[in-house]
């Protein structure tokens, strides 16, 4: 016959430290098939859950650091999806259970580490327990995994400063002083075209004197002997 397989090894828990936030007598359950037990729950504030028989430390039964395993805790109906996970006791439903693993060394199967239990008695008390698992834990709400973070909204840039920028067309001097010698070639043009056409005009003149003066001179003088 072969060996059976060894069950992981828990890691020792560090002595608690800081002063209790929460303490009290809670219903526990090691293991399923297992009767409730009433025990004495201490929750420090460094996450430490300390829990024993017959009051605080005379018969100590576990102590585990929360915060190791905080994404491993289940509450109310999610007990349900636990392996091995016990019936409630009479006259108390599965939505007052909550179920922890103890700690196990880094890269422990969640599958291979065993769970303990304990059942809140009253809606009143699991309130008042889950607000301080959470304070310790520094998580809200409990057994509940963390939804990814949306991205930041990005801050609307306006529409002027996503267009580029104008670029102003500088002349060049070299473009400005062919624009002034064309505009002083055009004046002299048309200063000669105006001189031009005062000549023409004088020639024209004297041209209609002369032909005055000559068809006066030859034109036959009536009543002259």
């Amino acid at each position: 016959m072969g060996a059976a397989a060894s069950a992981p090894i828990k890691a020792q828990a560090k002595p608690p430290t800081g002063r209790i936030l929460k303490e009290g007598i809670l219903l526990y359950c090691e293991t399923q098939g297992e009767e409730w037990k009433s025990c004495q729950f201490d929750l420090y504030e460094d996450g430490t859950f300390d829990w024993s028989f017959n009051g605080r430390f005379p018969e100590h039964v576990g102590s585990v650091k929360l915060k190791a395993v905080a994404d491993q805790i289940s509450v109310g109906k999610d007990c349900e999806e636990v392996p091995d996970c016990p019936e409630p006791p009479l006259g108390l439903t599965i939505n007052y259970m909550m179920s922890y693993p103890h700690n196990y060394p880094k890269g422990t199967r969640p599958t291979d580490m065993k769970n303990n239990w304990i059942v809140f008695k009253d809606d009143r008390e699991m309130k008042e327990w889950i607000t301080a698992l959470e304070d310790a834990l520094h998580v809200k709400p409990l057994g509940v995994q963390s939804k990814p973070k949306k991205a930041p909204p990005q801050p609307r840039v306006p529409i002027a400063s996503q267009l580029a920028p104008l670029e102003i067309q500088t002349e060049d001097p070299d473009s400005q002083a062919d624009v002034q010698n064309d505009q002083k070639k055009t004046a002299l043009n048309q200063n000669e075209t105006k001189e031009l056409q005062h000549t023409d005009f004088r020639l024209l003149l004297a041209g209609g004197q002369a032909m005055s003066r000559y068809s006066e001179d030859n034109m036959p003088h009536f009543g002259q002997a």
